[in-house]
């Protein structure tokens, strides 16, 4: 996770948005990164649209991704603390762009681990800049492996 998040693809945004903003902003960086094309984006959205937000894998994280066909250049992550209101309140997306079915295990296992403590959601959402986001990331995968 950590060789993938680069600090500039972490974005704090302190101002409420809707969902399709919340996801819009979101991949910003990986399409300005060249990871993924405005078609991934758009498929990203209408998939929230079409299952009804549930890309939540815990309160308050979402794990924004589409199918692998739509767009995607190459396997990358970036990671916005937002809030949005829709009924549900997301603290932290996660986009998430593999060009296949393998690749993006080990960046998920480390979301897995980083994020099954509750708190880690709060903590996270709660610094202040992509480089308290970057080690604060660092740190808890290192925890992990370790």
């Amino acid at each position: 996770l950590v060789y993938y998040l680069k600090p500039s693809h972490n974005q704090i945004f302190r101002e409420d948005c809707d969902w399709e903003e919340a996801l819009r902003l979101s991949c910003r960086p990986l399409l300005m990164e060249d990871s993924i094309t405005q078609e991934d984006v758009e498929a990203i959205v209408e998939d929230q649209r079409n299952r009804g937000l549930m890309m939540f894998l815990a309160d308050g994280l979402v794990l924004a991704h589409a199918a692998i066909e739509k767009g995607v250049k190459q396997l990358d992550v970036a990671l916005c603390t937002v809030t949005f209101l829709n009924g549900k309140q997301a603290r932290i997306i996660i986009v998430l762009c593999a060009e296949d079915q393998t690749k993006h295990i080990r960046i998920l296992n480390d979301v897995l681990n980083i994020f099954s403590k509750k708190k880690s959601i709060e903590q996270l959402a709660a610094l202040e800049s992509s480089e308290d986001i970057q080690s604060y990331i660092r740190a808890h995968t290192q925890e992990t492996e370790g």
